[in-house]
């Protein structure tokens, strides 16, 4: 009797395992439409070069996978990400999204080298230093078809494809700081928000690009 009940806890659990991978696998991203193996910094993507065949215009993804620094090497404070530049729009030249070591998300807007808006949102989750995971963007502008005439960026900080929940994540609506269509860039950064304190740095892996594709969710 306990054999019979044995196989039959063995062969349910079995059986949501294997539901739980094909969910998974059924959210997963379709092929990127560009993967950079080694991004380096201050060399960005030009979206508008990247060839595409997803319909969704005015809609970009991005992710990259990020390998912290230890924690033992962390001294100041700092900032990891993605950097978004835009041209065309005269509130905005550029958007700074990721991670600090402070274990916080956060969002910069600049214009002409001047810090226009700062968002932070403390992370959701543990986050392990020295290891690698993932940080997604997704950004739509206001000629995007679902949601015309707003414009939104959001950051997912992830270990592996986040099916199992968000480190950390962030939100904002770009809707009141003007046009968001123009010619984007995405680029990869990492600097110090601490003057005085060197940078411990981390190492980018895997940069991929999604042009005119939004996530199902």
């Amino acid at each position: 009797m306990k054999t019979k009940v044995l196989k039959w806890l063995v062969a349910v659990s079995l059986f949501f395992v294997s539901l739980i991978f094909i969910v998974a696998f059924s959210f997963s991203d379709p092929q990127a439409d560009l993967a950079i193996a080694q991004p380096t910094e201050a060399k960005p993507v030009v979206l508008s070069e990247v060839s595409t065949e997803f319909t969704k215009k005015g809609n970009f993804k991005s992710s990259v996978n990020f390998k912290s620094p230890n924690s033992k090497e962390i001294i100041g404070r700092g900032f990891y990400g993605q950097r978004i530049t835009i041209s065309g729009n005269p509130n905005v030249d550029r958007v700074d999204i990721g991670i600090t070591s402070n274990l916080i998300s956060r969002m910069e807007i600049w214009k002409a080298d001047k810090l226009v808006e700062v968002k932070e949102l403390g992370f959701m989750a543990k986050m392990t230093w020295g290891k690698m995971q993932r940080l997604s963007v997704e950004m739509m502008d206001e000629s995007n078809s679902r949601y015309s005439g707003k414009s939104q960026i959001r950051m997912r900080f992830t270990d592996g494809t986040g099916f199992f929940g968000d480190i950390g994540t962030l939100s904002f609506d770009l809707t009141p700081y003007g046009s968001f269509a123009g010619e984007k860039t995405i680029d990869v950064f990492q600097k110090t928000l601490v003057d005085d304190k060197d940078l411990a740095r981390g190492e980018f892996a895997n940069l991929r690009v999604w042009r005119n594709f939004a996530s199902a969710d």
